[in-house]
């Protein structure tokens, strides 16, 4: 006879996935012109990051190669052109929401508007909340 907690174990396993998603997302190697003087990150940055990665996630792939890109500024309506840094976490799903958190921390960290982040193809802007709070207060 199954004992409750082996059959609660079990009924768990069912439900709980056992599956990790693939997520990703761009740091610049400078700070936001805007908000930031534009200069490149300290190597304590990056590494106050990774470290907080692997400590949460037990791990993360860092890209060799840059990732150069383009947006519009929503201020000026004009391109800004930028070169990030590309970082790949795969996580439990429950785990996405720690991974948000600690890129909105990143996002005032590495003083940036947003971070661009992908989840399973999905696409989402993490805003740097202290900055858009300081504006919305400004305006």
């Amino acid at each position: 006879m199954m004992s409750i907690k082996n059959m609660h174990d079990s009924i768990k396993q069912k439900i709980m996935p056992n599956y990790l998603i693939e997520t990703s997302f761009l740091i610049p190697l400078t700070e936001d012109k805007v908000i930031g003087n534009g200069t490149l990150h300290p190597q304590s940055r990056w590494l106050e990051l990774e470290t907080q990665l692997f400590e949460t996630f037990k791990g993360y792939t860092l890209s060799k190669e840059y990732y150069d890109g383009c947006w519009e500024c929503p201020d000026t309506y004009k391109p800004v052109y930028d070169t990030s840094r590309k970082y790949i976490v795969a996580l439990k799903p429950k785990d996405l929401k720690k991974l948000k958190i600690l890129l909105k921390m990143a996002a005032f960290t590495f003083r940036q508007e947003e971070i661009y982040f992908v989840a399973s193809g999905k696409v989402e802007f993490i805003e740097n909340e202290q900055y858009k709070r300081i504006q919305n207060d400004l305006w």
